[in-house]
């Protein structure tokens, strides 16, 4: 009932609410990895960066295979400028994504070791935020290289966008 009524509040942009049940269910039973994640994401809303971060990493280490749990780890971390970590995060999310695109929600199986092909709009998204943390980093040459390979798995409107981002790019 607390992380159900957590997540409701997060939706609805309650976010110390939302904290609040989500720590409580947490503190019942720390087993949860939506939860953790959950936790993460109105943390980050909140500004917490460390408590997202610790809580992202909760998910992560009871289901590694949490892909929305990676790429919000991931953003957090571009934001905070931990340009490699978050890097790693953002490679092990789009080893989660599907060949349809749709972000796999981690059911407890490992994708170590198994090439996925990652196309689609939850693939083109973590290859958004990669070559923008790039880009932001002022690894324009780097931003044009990941832009140009997420293209490969983009289509239409997502084709277009990849390419704004890759001619923003000053060499």
């Amino acid at each position: 009932m607390l992380f159900e009524r957590g997540v409701l509040y997060h939706k609805l942009k309650h976010c110390i609410k939302a904290a609040q049940d989500l720590q409580e269910s947490v503190s019942l039973n720390d087993t949860v990895p939506q939860v953790w994640a959950y936790l993460g994401t109105t943390n980050t809303n909140l500004g917490n960066v460390d408590v997202a971060v610790a809580a992202f990493q909760r998910a992560l280490a009871l289901d590694p295979t949490l892909t929305v749990a990676w790429l919000n780890l991931g953003h957090i971390l571009k934001e905070a400028g931990c340009v490699s970590e978050a890097s790693a995060a953002f490679a092990r999310a789009l080893q989660g994504v599907g060949k349809g695109g749709e972000v796999k929600k981690g059911e407890g199986k490992g994708l170590e070791g198994k090439r996925v092909e990652a196309k689609g709009s939850g693939c083109v998204a973590v290859w958004r935020l990669m070559v923008q943390m790039k880009q932001g980093c002022g690894d324009h040459v780097g931003a044009i290289e990941v832009a140009s390979r997420a293209m490969e798995h983009a289509e239409g409107g997502q084709r277009l966008e990849l390419l704004y981002w890759r001619g923003v790019c000053v060499v």
